[in-house]
């Protein structure tokens, strides 16, 4: 008598390959391939992108407006009391993860403690092709009261330098560098202060 597997696989029978096997062993692989989220390893570094979204939450609610200040090769503009979008201005840090997991061992962890309660720590990669470059926190106690990242990138046409700086209840700044080879630099920054 035949039965639908039979019918649906009949290669693995002349084989002699027993499906009912074959199907509880497949069945075994997808299951112990799925994990419960909770499982998951804790952060191997300062996890970023869920400090920034607290941050972003936060300051949402406290802050509605800011100074904004533009600079571009040395020419700057600034306005005062602009309305705030924190989705906006945490935008460019979105993709500064220390976490990824491709990035697994390759950041160094320096500490050093100052003085009146300062705790000074930084993450640097140790391979080039990681971005962002490095992470620098200073901490007063347990609570981030600056964070700056560093983002570099150089290769035969381009090179650039980009710095993240974020002051809590104070000062959010990118700034950096653009160079194409046989061009002239460009320096920029955005400053929101509020």
């Amino acid at each position: 008598m035949f039965s639908t597997f039979d019918f649906l696989l009949p290669s693995l029978h002349l084989w002699g390959v027993n499906y009912k096997i074959l199907y509880t062993c497949l069945l075994w692989v997808l299951v112990s391939c799925q994990t419960d989220p909770s499982s998951r390893p804790a952060p191997l570094y300062f996890d970023l992108p869920a400090y920034l979204l607290k941050e972003r939450n936060r300051q949402a609610i406290a802050v509605k407006t800011a100074t904004v200040i533009w600079e571009k090769d040395g020419i700057s503009e600034v306005k005062t009391n602009q309305p705030l979008n924190w989705e906006e201005a945490f935008k460019a840090w979105k993709k500064l993860d220390l976490n990824k997991t491709a990035y697994r061992g390759l950041f160094r962890c320096d500490t050093l403690a100052e003085q009146d309660d300062l705790l000074w720590v930084r993450y640097e990669a140790t391979d080039l092709a990681v971005k962002p470059a490095s992470l620098e926190l200073l901490y007063r106690g347990t609570v981030v009261v600056r964070l700056e990242v560093k983002e570099t990138e150089k290769n035969l046409l381009y090179q650039s330098a980009a710095t993240y700086t974020y002051v809590p209840d104070d000062t959010l700044r990118i700034s950096g560098t653009q160079e194409v080879i046989f061009g002239k630099k460009h320096s920029y920054s955005r400053s929101w202060l509020y």
